[in-house]
């Protein structure tokens, strides 16, 4: 039977008879040195549920580190502070890897971490479009035209119902590209410190040049015993924006929030519309309704469409979007499915979670178990 075969059979039956942990496991002296590594703007707390789980199926010993700046830091930086943070535990060490940590992984052991497997899920291989569009301003451009429209709405409504907030909105009422413009530099300030950004870019110097190379004794990422690339894609009815990187909870009330407001909004330009039809022809009043009527309409439908704009920034193509979307096509919300692809490493598909939830989703825990710690008898069950 092959590798793929091999592994995909043992995925099922992970699937199928998988181990519920009791409670917590004490570690042992014998157990194998595992460390999960996290991603961007994230700390070791995020690996919670997963790393206990697979303690109490495994005879490992976890580590959990936290990287550098929330995992904003040089990937370099990243990968001396996790070889070191290891202490003691540098000899035939697993690395479990969520999105960044993928790379940080890599560059562990190239600059010499002595490493039996590396196993990533949701990983940044071949860069992330959404960094490249951070760089680039598309997506302060996006944001800085989405709050125009939304403001310039209430903010010129023809109106005395809602005056106070008018009165509000002009004090920041500007136009269009003075908006684009305050988001843009609000974003480069906000990631001004993050070094991993550019390094981030697809086909970049940095992913060109670094990524992938021997390590330093000459050895190839080709003589790693076991490398896996977890690779994870869903379109499900809550995938868009709110799936990208948040857990069920905050993506369910950001859903309902924006479903209230597109109905706010659509019901309001229906009654500027209905208004400006009552109106007398040629009046001012006709005009401004209608004027309102189309700026309600405009807010809705950019609300509606982010969805399909937030795929776009990621670099995944936009599934049929309602108000309640379908998500983006091939990806996990934040990286496409063809960016996480790790060349000469076994490849996993599955739809378990979106990039938010990967780290905390107990089937793709399964999946590294089989995959990874199964994989000819690595490590033991307990």
């Amino acid at each position: 039977m092959s590798r793929h075969a091999s592994i995909s059979v043992a995925v099922l039956a992970a699937a199928m008879f998988c181990v519920v942990p009791t409670g917590r496991v004490e570690a042992q002296p014998a157990d194998r040195p595992v460390a999960f590594v996290h991603g961007i703007s994230s700390d070791g707390g995020t690996w919670a549920t997963m790393a206990p789980y697979l303690a109490s199926v495994y005879r490992i010993r976890t580590a959990q580190p936290s990287l550098p700046s929330s995992g904003h830091a040089a990937f370099e930086s990243q990968a001396v502070a996790l070889k070191s943070g290891l202490q003691g535990d540098t000899t035939q060490v697993i690395l479990v890897a969520h999105s960044n940590g993928g790379i940080v992984s890599r560059l562990a052991r190239k600059n010499g971490l002595d490493v039996q497997s590396i196993t990533t899920m949701g990983s940044t291989h071949l860069g992330a479009p959404l960094a490249a569009n951070v760089l680039n301003g598309k997506v302060g451009a996006w944001g800085g035209q989405l709050i125009f429209k939304l403001t310039d709405a209430f903010a010129q409504a023809p109106s005395s119902w809602w005056s106070w907030i008018r009165g509000i909105l002009n004090v920041f009422r500007i136009a269009a590209d003075q908006w684009v413009s305050t988001i843009q530099t609000g974003i480069s300030l906000f990631t001004s410190s993050w070094a991993v950004l550019p390094e981030m870019v697809p086909f970049g110097a940095f992913q060109s040049n670094v990524i992938g190379q021997p390590d330093v004794h000459g050895s190839p990422e080709s003589a790693i015993p076991n490398r896996v690339s977890i690779q994870v894609f869903t379109q499900q009815p809550t995938t868009g924006i709110f799936f990208a990187g948040t857990l069920p909870a905050h993506r369910t009330a950001g859903i309902v929030s924006r479903t209230a407001t597109i109905a706010i909004y659509t019901m309001l330009s229906k009654y500027y519309q209905s208004s400006a039809w009552t109106a007398s022809p040629y009046s001012q009043k006709r005009a401004d309704h209608s004027a309102a009527a189309v700026r309600f309409a405009a807010g809705a439908a950019a609300l509606l469409a982010m969805d399909a704009k937030w795929c776009e920034m990621i670099g995944a193509a936009p599934a049929t979007f309602t108000i309640a979307p379908n998500g983006c096509a091939l990806s996990d919300g934040v990286v496409p499915l063809a960016n996480q692809y790790w060349t000469g490493a076994t490849s996993i598909l599955t739809t378990a979670a979106g990039h938010g939830a990967e780290t905390s989703n107990l089937g793709i825990a399964n999946i590294v178990g089989t995959s990874t710690f199964d994989y000819n008898f690595t490590v033991p069950r307990r």
